[in-house]
């Protein structure tokens, strides 16, 4: 009864509840590593073992998986995604074939050319039709290829001990809006990842969300008074976000009770990286200042201490 509570609230609303106590704090951090493990068990046959290989390859879950995980609504993922730093792609790849009976198929480049961050994809596959796929980063940090996706309904990531959600409330309110890497100023699709075109944006209609290309738009579909709520908000597509933002949702898989020291690893590049970005798009008008301006999206990887991250 209690996790089927937990079900209908919003992640933000879980973390307040666990900071009430020991108990709370006990009770969520359960449900949270149930639905973690839960949703692992489609792939892998031991989950734990698995999240281990993670944490010691710094490797996110993300896409679809993080979605299902992590929000309230119902979204059906076909397969799992996880981002692996550029230089510990095969020791995931080993670890999926010799334990988890895999096979490999390299993705072609032309499916993924618009992501520059992205250096190769392994489609990991089972007889029994269970999919993973393995992407690897063109950095060393495993979040550059998350910061450059097309829509802000994905920008979330699950480790081993944490996660973290890049626009939690409007994710939550079922909205996406897109970025320029893909949908550029005319409009049309700069390539084919994962779908072509209209595609896109039907895969993620069909789950709920409506999809638009400034926060404004979207506010004015619920109520045509509204205005742009100006610069330096998360959604503005000027402002430069990062993942640990003071604008992001954080949290820990486990509770504080009981919790073991993290491993130290001899490469922490999760620890030591973090992924830059702004959305890009059409400015507003009024008094932005720069009104009416068409902006590029970009992404880097920096070092989290740069911009003073919290430990995520």
């Amino acid at each position: 009864m209690i996790e089927t509570v937990f079900d209908h609230l919003h992640v933000e609303t879980l973390l307040r509840m666990r900071a009430t106590g020991a108990v709370a704090d006990e009770y969520i951090s359960t449900y949270l590593h149930r639905k973690l493990v839960g949703f692992l068990r489609h792939y892998v046959e031991n989950p734990h073992h698995f999240l281990d290989e993670l944490e010691t390859c710094c490797s996110v879950i993300c896409g679809s998986a993080a979605l299902a995980i992590l929000f309230r609504h119902p979204w059906k993922a076909c397969d799992l995604d996880v981002y692996i730093p550029r230089d510990f792609v095969w020791h995931v790849i080993a670890y999926l074939v010799n334990v988890e009976q895999y096979t490999v198929e390299f993705l072609g480049d032309p499916d993924y050319t618009a992501y520059g961050d992205i250096r190769s994809v392994a489609r990991m596959s089972r007889a029994d039709g269970r999919r993973v796929n393995v992407i690897q980063s063109e950095s060393n940090s495993p979040l550059l290829p998350i910061a450059s996706f097309w829509n802000t309904a994905v920008m979330n990531y699950i480790t081993p001990t944490n996660f973290c959600i890049a626009y939690p409330l409007l994710t939550d309110e079922l909205c996406a809006l897109t970025t320029t890497v893909l949908l550029l100023e005319d409009g049309v699709s700069g390539a084919t990842f994962p779908f072509v075109g209209h595609e896109l944006v039907k895969k993620y209609e069909d789950h709920g969300f409506s999809v638009h290309a400034d926060h404004t738009s979207w506010a004015r579909s619920e109520d045509p008074s509204a205005s742009c709520p100006g610069m330096g908000t998360p959604h503005c597509p000027l402002t430069m976000r990062y993942f640990g933002d003071q604008f992001c949702v954080t949290g820990a898989i486990h509770a504080i009770r009981g919790r073991r020291t993290p491993r130290t690893l001899p490469n922490d590049f999760l620890g030591k990286f973090t992924a830059v970005w702004w959305r890009g798009g059409h400015t507003c008008g009024g008094e932005c200042a720069k009104a009416g301006k068409w902006l590029y999206s970009n992404s880097y990887s920096c070092v989290r201490t740069l911009l003073m991250t919290s430990d995520v």
